[in-house]
C-alpha cells in the first residue's frame, strides 16, 4: 500500500537498488584502471612474460586488475622485493564471502601480523615434526588401505573415498591425541560446508564495500560457518589447557601457546589462530589430494613409469614392513615422479595476488606502487625454453644431475622462500606414502569405460574449476 502512494513500486526499488549497485560496481573498478593507466606507459609495449588481465576468466567468476607473471625469471626478480610485499585483501579475487570464511589466516597477513603468525607455526612444519608424525601418517594410511585397496586388485577411486584421506591424516597432524574418531568426522562435514561456501562464492558482487551488509543468504551461511569453526576450536584450545602439564607436540598446542603468550590484542591473536588452523585444515587441503590425484593419473596412464616405480617401491623395505621416513624422501624414481606429476598439472595454477607497495623494476618494465601481482604456475612450468617438450609426462628430466637448478624453475611451493607454503613436508609425505602404499600392492588402471585422456583433465583441473 505505501509503495502505491509514494509512485514507487517494489520491482522499481529493485531494479534501482541494482541499477544503483552496478554503477557502484563500476566507479570502484574504474578506479583500479585510471589507477594503472595513469602510470608512465610501460604497459604499452608488454611481453607474454608480464601480462595484464581484467578478463572474468582469469580465476573462475573473480576480477583481477594487475599483472600476471609467466616467467620464472621474473617471479624470482619479484620475489627479491619480499619486504616491501604485502597482501592485498581488496583484489584478493576472493570476494567478502571468502573473507568472512578465511578472516586473518597467514595467508591474507602481511608484516607484523604475518611474522607473528609465521613464528608460531613455523616449528610445528619443519622436517623433525614430520618425521615425528610419520607413524600417526603410516597408520592412518594402513587403515585407509586395509578397507579400500586388495593385494593385486585395482584400486575404485570413487569408492575408496580417498578425497577424505589426506585430511584425516592432517586432522591427527593439528590436533594429536586431542581429537577422537567422532571429531575427525566434525572436521570432515566443516571441510564439506567450507568447500561448499568457496565453490559458490567468488562472484563480481563479492566486490562491492556493501556485500557484507546485505541480508543474503551467503552472508548468513559464511558467518554461521566462522562461528561454529572458531567454537569447534575453542573447545579444543580449552583441553588443550586442560592438559598444560604434559607435553604436547601437536601443531595445534605449540602454536596456541605462543599465542597465548603475546601481548597485544587477545581476540585478534585468538582470530589469527584459528583462521590459520582453518586455511590448513579446510583451504589447504585440496592441493594436496589433487597433487595425489595428479600423480596417480599420470601413473596409471603410463605403463612404463608404473611398472619402474612399483620394481623401486618393492625394492625399497622388506615384505609387508614399513619404509623409513628418510627411505621414503630419498627414493629417486618416487621423487621424480611426484616432481614431473606438479610440474605438469601445479595444483594452484595461479597464485595469490600480492601487491607492490613501492614502485620497481621488473623486467626493464616499470611497476608502479599499489600493484597486483600474481604468479602463473601453468606457464612458468610449460615454459619451452626451461623445459624440453613441456606438454610430456618425462619424470626422467628430474632424475639428470645436468640440469642445474631445474627444481627452481616450477613453481612447487612458491618461488619466494619467506613466504613458501609452510606445509609443504606434510604434503609431500602424504602423497608419497599413500602412493607407496597403493602401488606396493595394487596397479592403477582407468575402469573400462574411461578415457585416460578425460580423466587427466579432470581430476588436474579440480582445482581450477573452483577459481584456485
Amino acid at each position: 500500500m505505501a509503495s502505491k502512494q509514494t509512485g514507487w513500486s517494489i520491482s522499481e526499488e529493485a531494479t534501482a537498488l541494482g541499477f544503483m549497485l552496478v554503477v557502484c560496481f563500476i566507479l570502484l573498478q574504474m578506479k583500479h584502471w585510471f589507477n594503472f593507466r595513469s602510470t608512465d606507459s610501460w604497459y604499452r609495449s608488454m611481453p607474454f612474460d608480464i601480462r595484464e588481465t581484467f578478463s572474468l576468466g582469469a580465476l573462475r567468476k573473480a576480477t583481477f586488475f594487475g599483472r600476471i607473471l609467466a616467467s620464472s625469471d621474473l617471479a624470482a626478480e619479484f620475489y627479491k622485493h619480499s619486504r616491501t610485499l604485502q597482501r592485498s585483501p581488496e583484489v584478493s579475487l576472493l570476494g567478502q564471502v571468502s573473507e568472512t570464511v578465511m578472516g586473518k589466516c597467514m595467508a591474507a597477513l602481511y608484516g607484523k601480523e604475518w611474522q607473528l603468525c609465521r613464528t608460531a607455526f613455523k616449528t610445528t612444519f619443519l622436517t623433525k615434526a614430520v618425521q615425528d608424525c610419520f607413524e600417526m601418517i603410516q597408520r592412518e594410511t594402513a587403515k585407509w588401505q586395509s578397507k579400500y585397496v586388495a593385494n593385486g586388485a585395482i584400486l575404485d577411486v570413487q569408492r575408496s573415498k580417498i578425497d577424505e584421506l589426506p585430511l584425516r591424516i592432517l586432522a591427527h597432524v593439528v590436533y594429536g591425541d586431542n581429537i577422537t574418531d567422532e571429531e575427525v568426522e566434525q572436521v570432515l562435514v566443516f571441510a564439506r560446508e567450507h568447500g561448499a561456501i568457496m565453490d559458490v562464492s567468488m562472484n563480481i558482487l563479492e566486490n562491492l564495500p556493501v556485500y557484507k551488509s546485505l541480508p543474503w543468504s551467503l552472508n548468513a551461511r559464511s558467518k554461521k560457518f566462522r562461528a561454529q569453526w572458531q567454537l569447534f576450536n575453542m573447545e579444543k584450545l580449552k583441553k588443550a589447557l586442560s592438559t598444560s602439564g604434559q607435553e604436547r607436540i601437536d601443531v595445534f598446542s605449540i602454536a596456541a601457546k605462543y599465542f597465548l603468550q603475546q601481548e597485544g590484542d587477545f581476540d585478534s591473536n585468538i582470530a589469527m589462530f584459528f583462521d590459520t588452523i582453518d586455511e590448513i585444515l579446510l583451504l589447504n587441503i585440496d592441493v594436496t589430494y589433487v597433487a595425489l590425484m595428479n600423480m596417480l593419473v599420470f601413473v596409471a596412464s603410463n605403463e612404463s613409469v608404473m611398472a619402474t616405480l612399483r620394481t623401486e617401491i618393492k625394492n625399497s623395505a622388506p615384505l609387508n614392513s614399513k619404509i623409513e621416513y628418510d627411505t621414503l624422501s630419498k627414493l629417486p624414481y618416487l621423487n621424480a615422479v611426484f616432481n614431473e606429476s606438479v610440474r605438469l598439472r601445479p595444483p594452484l595454477s595461479l597464485s595469490f595476488p600480492e601487491r607492490t607497495t613501492e614502485p620497481m623494476l621488473l623486467g626493464g618494465y616499470r611497476i608502479p606502487a599499489g600493484t597486483a601481482i600474481m604468479i602463473d604456475a601453468d606457464s612458468i612450468n610449460h615454459d619451452p625454453q626451461v623445459w624440453k617438450n613441456p606438454d610430456d609426462f618425462d619424470p626422467n628430466r628430474f632424475l639428470d644431475n645436468k640440469q642445474s637448478g631445474i627444481e627452481f624453475q616450477y613453481f612447487k611451493y612458491g618461488l619466494n622462500r619467506n613466504r613458501r607454503c609452510l606445509g609443504f613436508r606434510y604434503a609431500e609425505a602424504i602423497v608419497k606414502q599413500v602412493s607407496w602404499d597403493i602401488l606396493s600392492l595394487a596397479k592403477i588402471d582407468f575402469a573400462a569405460d574411461q578415457d585416460p585422456k578425460e580423466a587427466i583433465r579432470k581430476w588436474s583441473s579440480r582445482v581450477r574449476d573452483k577459481g584456485l
